[in-house]
């Protein structure tokens, strides 16, 4: 490497004040908290999926293809930047990438300031402030109607998650910044491990990428935490364990290859095992589930007394809205509760539920006892998997030759972007969306599902789950295979260093680890 790039600094200007940054373990604190904003931005928009559908009116394929966009960027240019990791200004490369990424963001956030006032559909979905439109779904005992719900003129109010003129115009903007931020994110992997290998000891490279990912996985969970603040509702819990069982995993498993100071060979069974064991997790998750919530005036047989009261209500059946009422009953719409008042917590006078009754919106909470069951196993096999991470990464390394190391990483992720980062989410979301029971519609145009059906979205969910992890399982064997007539994979990293570039941060992370 040229020892003239070795000095931190902005071209000529390289105070001496700034050397001190000039070691490894600068670089991997600066880096992971790049690393961490960035993948905070990524997951950020992921975990703002159902308020954008709500927004602008997306289904679950095209918020799929949304996410997708990403990759796209992705795979333009990882091969060709990857191919210039050996020549290239690293530590620049990755600042350059990082304010890409910032202005992607900015970009993406430009559909909803351009977005027509009169377009936005969230509005009714707060709590505390029901839309005009609402009252038209109250309780209605002389099938009195003051808008017709057939007409679809211009100033017509919209049903929330409904699609508008304006869709086409978000999902395009969105677009365009989510495949910036996929070519933000091509040079990361394989420059920053091609860095960092090259400029400490080959055991402890493992250690040093365990602890840049670590702090990288905790992004995501940052998101999470500001899609919890900005959002009525936390969307995703699963993800949150993800995180949490993802980062502590990655750590793991690139604390062991460096304490044992594992071969190749070793890392690759030791994936294999791993792989192997959690790819046939997803069986149990065809027995941890609850139900599907009993609705009435949708999939519940209710007594005489309230059937007659919801027709006296003539209540819409395409307007779907649930309530929970003081009864601890699911109501398809406060309408079907036969609410005739609504204020700030809720509706009153709900004549189908009984005498002075209330209701709230949203579904009751559901006499389930197997969410924690399903966490756990989520948490532990998570854990499983994410242990696996560090070998799999070092194994690959290990393959090549030192001056195709880059490209070998870059491929990796080619392959596995190809393959299932980008077709993936499109995939999930027509699974998705096949499990759908109940459509916001609006004047012939569909927006997004407002209802599932639990018990088939659980079988479906996990039995793709399955298929893709026998397949990981089936061609991590093959590969273990390949390396059994390899002898140069069952030696040992050396322990020296074999390309001492900077040593002041080899001397401060023995420090660290004594």
């Amino acid at each position: 490497m040229n020892t003239k790039s070795d000095k931190c600094g902005i071209g000529r200007c390289q105070p001496k004040s700034l050397q001190c940054c000039a070691t490894i373990v600068c670089f991997t604190g600066i880096y992971s908290l790049s690393s961490l904003t960035t993948s905070t931005l990524s997951i950020y928009i992921s975990s703002q999926i159902t308020t954008l559908e709500k927004q602008f009116g997306f289904n679950s394929s095209q918020s799929g293809f949304l996410l997708s966009c990403n990759d796209i960027g992705f795979l333009l240019l990882t091969l060709f930047v990857s191919y210039r990791a050996t020549t290239a200004h690293i530590p620049r490369s990755l600042g350059i990438s990082t304010v890409l990424y910032g202005f992607a963001g900015i970009l993406c956030s430009c559909a909803y300031f351009f977005m027509p006032s009169q377009d936005s559909g969230t509005e009714t979905t707060n709590k505390t402030n029901f839309a005009p439109t609402d009252s038209l779904q109250l309780c209605n005992l002389k099938n009195i109607s003051s808008y017709d719900t057939t007409q679809c003129e211009s100033e017509a109010p919209k049903a929330v998650g409904t699609a508008t003129a304006f869709t086409p115009i978000a999902t395009a903007i969105i677009a365009i910044g989510m495949v910036l931020q996929g070519v933000g994110k091509s040079p990361r992997t394989p420059y920053v491990s091609y860095y960092v290998d090259e400029n400490v000891e080959k055991r402890k490279t493992s250690m040093y990428l365990g602890i840049i990912i670590t702090v990288g996985i905790f992004g995501p969970a940052l998101a999470f935490a500001l899609g919890a603040v900005f959002s009525n509702i936390y969307v995703s819990l699963e993800g949150g364990l993800n995180i949490c069982s993802a980062s502590l995993g990655t750590f793991i498993g690139g604390f062991i290859v460096y304490k044992f100071r594992m071969t190749p060979y070793a890392c690759m069974k030791l994936a294999l095992i791993l792989t192997a064991t959690t790819g046939f997790a997803p069986l149990l998750g065809f027995f941890v589930g609850c139900d599907n919530p009993e609705i009435i005036g949708y999939n519940t047989k209710s007594n005489a007394n309230i059937t007659t009261c919801i027709e006296d209500c003539h209540c819409d059946k395409d307007i779907y809205f649930p309530v929970c009422g003081s009864d601890n009953r699911n109501y398809f719409s406060y309408c079907h509760a036969g609410c005739m008042e609504h204020n700030i917590e809720g509706y009153a006078d709900c004549k189908c539920i009984g005498e002075g009754a209330t209701a709230t919106p949203g579904l009751c909470k559901p006499d389930c006892d197997m969410l924690y069951v399903y966490i756990s196993l989520v948490f532990v096999f998570a854990l499983s998997q994410t242990i696996a991470l560090m070998p799999e990464y070092i194994f690959v390394m290990r393959c090549v030759e030192d001056k195709d190391k880059a490209m070998a990483l870059a491929f990796r992720s080619l392959l596995a972007t190809v393959l299932g980062w980008f077709p993936g989410p499109v995939i999930v979301g027509k699974v998705v969306d096949t499990c759908c029971r109940l459509w916001n519609t609006s004047c012939g145009g569909t927006g997004a599902c407002t209802l599932y059906d639990l018990v088939d979205f659980r079988y479906r969910r996990h039995a793709l789950d399955l298929g893709i992890k026998l397949v990981a399982t089936v061609f991590s064997f093959l590969a273990f295979m390949c390396a059994r007539n390899r002898e140069d994979l069952k030696r040992k990293p050396v322990s020296k260093f074999e390309k001492t570039i900077i040593p002041e941060g080899e001397e401060l992370m023995e420090e660290i680890n004594s």
